[in-house]
């Protein structure tokens, strides 16, 4: 958490994320890509395991309970971006994460997909999926 929060002060961002290295049913990493509105329009590929500067966090309403769960964070970077806003990308593994079969992942998080979809396009202008 300290090296979240020095990038927070250090870059004034308003949220920093790590690498998060998933093992077991599944390996992959995820969040290894730099901050980018554009990339983020089309889906997100940051873990919910991030940062937030308090300050902005509070002003923009902090995590917003959604229709479908497992989608807050996004839909909190997603406020953040539209209010111009950015994110720091600290480029380490800093996080594993044991995947099960009948994890969230797999059992809710993504059986709404264009569901998800129609409500992140109506909820910002920049979403492009």
């Amino acid at each position: 958490m300290r090296k979240h929060h020095e990038a927070i002060v250090n870059s004034k961002s308003a949220m920093a994320y790590a690498i998060l290295k998933k093992f077991g049913h599944r390996e992959e990493l995820v969040g290894s890509e730099i901050f980018s509105a554009e990339l983020l329009a089309w889906g997100n590929y940051i873990d919910a395991m991030v940062m937030f500067d308090k300050n902005i966090l509070v002003k923009l309403g902090g995590y917003e309970k959604m229709e479908i769960g497992g989608w807050e964070d996004y839909n909190l970077i997603c406020n953040l971006i539209e209010n111009k806003y950015e994110g720091c990308y600290i480029g380490e593994i800093l996080c594993l994460y044991r995947v099960h079969g009948e994890s969230m992942l797999h059992v809710v998080t993504n059986k709404k997909e264009e569901q998800l979809r129609e409500i992140f396009r109506n909820r910002f202008s920049f979403i492009a999926f």
